[in-house]
């Protein structure tokens, strides 16, 4: 059985005899313990099993690491604990002093021996000089990852070998003189400065004045970066900078409703377009420089887009919690619902409010319809969008009226010349007094009633008159705006529509159970007054 090396100490807690411990309880729990199992190329993930043995958090890697360390590989690790090594592997050739070696030739050859040259160095010119020293095909990544294996670091390895860390560190790029030179030129081109904004600024723009002000491209990331490390906090470096910090912090800026509000009214004072279409494809510098002066975020247009619309559910509803009627700021109106009930409580609306409903009138007056109905019913529809629907639902735009309670022929408006063409079915002769002279005018309508017809309508009238007189005051005035409701319907279903017409036309002040009973109210008193 293999002893461990002798001078190897303790080591973060590791000895040789915890490391021979955790290889057999692998061994006892049926682990692979092949180097290609232990997944060296992966994270240090803590293994279950192993910090279970240890009573603190182990994992693979870190357990090959020590065996390297205290054995010398890892197969000489397996063989003290008494257990067949695996195959030979390609680095097995590896040792302590052959690493010492090619490090210092490496040295001597004028290699530089940084980190960040040395731990993925594939070259051939590298692979060359190590050639010499071992006498196999090996590459500078090799090497490192061989002398953090064996010494636990590349620094450590290095002092091995005699050579000092300071002089082989690789010098930071960002001194006090260019990060002061940097934060100056920023704050001419009015970049902010604040570091909310510094922290994640990558953009071309930033990284050009930084560019034209110390020659090397580098974000504002870096900047303030390499500031922390260097003053200790953003506020120092803008004092060593000759600004007064307070100037450019800005306030906590929070995505609420108010917010996005006052950037909608920023946008719109400056005329920019903030329908969807417009916005929603909007990367332009204009927008993102009123957003930026007015939250102190720079962002596109489109992504404040994105932002209205999840924090207040919709873009209209962003639009008009701050003021503006989407209709005006929409360029194309919304669809029409397919709801026949809907576009009867539309056609009702248009008509209690004296909009003429004929058809080319709807089409002429489509943008003022939208508005009115936008108010309403809170989506933004136009007379035309209405009309397609309804042609759609219910087959022509006549059947659309008649389902409304209209009589469509009173509606439609034809031109004089078609007029004169109609055939004359229902008419009355009046005795008209014409240009002085007197003489019989046909004119459209019913003919003359009957003097028992006029008997019979002048009994009802005073009869329901005598009703209305019995009831309170504030119902004979309900009374009197329902009769001038029920005039305006041209006919209905059953009293059922009748009621539900007749509460749309007095503009949902009643509701349709005081309406059904004032209905209920006067048949009674009228069956009071017959009998």
């Amino acid at each position: 059985m293999l002893e461990p090396h002798t001078r190897k100490k303790p080591l973060n807690g590791w000895t040789s005899q915890l490391v021979a411990q955790l290889i057999l309880e692998m061994r006892r729990a049926k682990v692979p313990l092949s180097v290609r199992s232990l997944h060296l190329s992966r994270g240090a993930v803590p293994d279950r099993r192993l910090s279970k043995a240890a009573g603190r958090p182990i994992s693979k890697k870190q357990l090959h690491s020590m065996a390297c360390h205290y054995f010398g590989a890892w197969n000489y690790a397996l063989e003290s604990c008494g257990l067949h090594s695996s195959k030979s592997a390609h680095n097995r050739f590896w040792g302590h002093t052959l690493i010492l070696d090619c490090i210092k030739h490496l040295q001597r050859a004028g290699h530089p021996l940084n980190v960040k040259s040395i731990w993925r160095d594939h070259s051939r010119a590298t692979t060359s000089l190590l050639i010499e020293v071992t006498g196999r095909w090996t590459t500078g990544a090799g090497l490192y990852n061989a002398a953090c294996r064996f010494f636990v670091s590349w620094d450590k390895a290095l002092t091995r070998a005699g050579i000092p860390i300071d002089d082989i560190k690789e010098k930071p790029f960002w001194t006090k003189r260019k990060m002061i030179i940097a934060i100056q030129g920023l704050h001419q081109a009015r970049i902010p400065l604040n570091a909310g904004f510094v922290q994640y600024d990558r953009s071309k723009e930033t990284t050009q004045v930084i560019k034209n002000c110390i020659g090397k491209p580098r974000d504002g990331r870096s900047l303030i970066g390499a500031a922390y490390r260097t003053f200790g906090s953003w506020d120092s470096a803008l004092k060593e900078s000759g600004f007064n910090p307070s100037e450019f912090r800005a306030r906590r800026f929070r995505w609420d409703k108010q917010s996005i509000s006052k950037i909608l009214r920023a946008l719109h004072r400056s005329k920019v377009p903030l329908n969807v279409g417009s916005l929603s494809k909007d990367f332009g510098d204009e927008t993102s420089r009123i957003i930026l002066k007015t939250s102190g975020r720079k962002l596109q247009g489109r992504s404040f887009y994105n932002v209205g619309r999840r924090r207040l559910g919709s873009w209209d509803e962003a639009l008009k919690y701050s003021g503006f009627t989407p209709s005006t700021i929409r360029k194309l109106a919304a669809q029409c619902e397919e709801r026949r009930d809907q576009i009867i409580e539309m056609i009702q609306f248009l008509h209690i409010n004296e909009y003429a409903l004929n058809s080319t009138s709807v089409l002429r007056h489509s943008k003022k319809i939208q508005k009115v109905l936008e108010m309403k019913f809170g989506r933004a529809v136009s007379g035309y969008s209405v009309k397609n629907m309804a042609k759609r639902l219910f087959g022509s735009w006549d059947q659309a009226l008649w389902e409304a309670g209209l009589n469509p022929n009173e509606i439609r408006r034809r031109s004089p010349a078609h007029t004169t063409n109609l055939p004359v079915v229902l008419y009355q002769l009046e005795d008209t007094k014409v240009d002085g002279e007197r003489r019989k005018v046909k004119y459209l309508g019913a003919p003359p009633k009957s003097p028992d017809e006029i008997l019979e309508e002048r009994n009802a009238s005073e009869t329901l008159k005598a009703a209305v007189e019995g009831m309170a005051d504030d119902d004979q005035e309900l009374v009197e705006r329902i009769f001038d409701a029920v005039l305006q319907i041209h006919h209905y279903r059953d009293q059922k529509q009748l009621i539900q017409y007749v509460t749309r036309w007095l503009g949902g002040d009643v509701s349709e159970e005081k309406v059904s009973s004032i209905f209920a109210g006067l048949s009674k008193r009228i069956e009071k007054v017959i009998h």
